[in-house]
């Protein structure tokens, strides 16, 4: 049995200890990292559709305005029309 030192022991698991304790601040640190990725991404995301969603509506309320707008003038058009009609029996 080969004999080994108090200070070849006290090496070795100071050695064995920062091994564990790297291992595990890389670990938390990957687990960190990621998270904080899928944070931004998700932020990122969501930006991009609050963006797309705002020119959307943008686009469909022009649209929705000038359809109002040709709904009034064919309403008033064909209450004009009316009306003259009317005119027309009583005189």
């Amino acid at each position: 049995m080969i004999k080994t030192s108090i200070k070849y022991k006290i090496a070795l698991w100071a050695g064995v200890c920062l091994v564990f304790m790297a291992i595990l601040l890389v670990g938390f640190s990957v687990v960190f990292l990621r998270s904080e990725a899928e944070e931004a991404a998700r932020v990122q995301g969501l930006a991009a559709a609050q963006t797309q969603a705002a020119l959307v509506k943008d686009y469909f309320d022009s649209e929705l305005a000038a359809m109002r707008s040709a709904a009034k003038t064919i309403s008033i058009m064909s209450r004009n029309r009316a009306e003259n009609a009317d005119i027309r029996v009583v005189a």
